[in-house]
């Protein structure tokens, strides 16, 4: 992992929690640097579907119990690596795939990414990953 792009750990991020991340079964566990199963935790809300990361503080509090759009929060992970990976797809190069990422970004309030994206080069934009 050390040896990855952030670019790279961006894309897989977004794969990952868009596409395969088990929402009904899993939960972040922050303090374990894992997933674990949902199954007999307390703690978290009784909705399958929900993102949940334990909290770091209090290990027995879901600091995500009170997201409720975890569905559009999922799709935006979707459709941000579909975009992303068009946009890095040698024959895909060029304004249209760049256009429907940045009004994906601006519909989405991306505003700093957008911006970074106008840079034109990625390499520059992960340059600022400390924003």
């Amino acid at each position: 992992m050390k040896t990855e792009s952030l670019g790279q750990l961006l894309m897989d991020f977004l794969e990952y929690y868009g596409h395969h991340f088990p929402y009904e079964t899993y939960y972040v566990s922050v303090a374990d640097h894992t997933i674990v199963p949902k199954a007999g935790q307390d703690w978290i809300k009784n909705d399958p579907g929900r993102l949940s990361v334990q909290c770091l503080a209090n290990l027995e509090r879901d600091l995500t119990k009170s997201a409720h759009r975890i569905e559009e929060v999922k799709d935006g992970f979707k459709d941000s690596f579909r975009l992303m990976k068009e946009c890095t797809t040698p024959s895909m190069h060029g304004t249209a795939a760049w256009g429907g990422l940045l009004k994906s970004l601006k519909r989405n309030g991306g505003n700093t990414l957008r911006t970074l994206l106008c840079l034109g080069n990625w390499s520059q934009i992960f340059e600022f990953s400390t924003l």
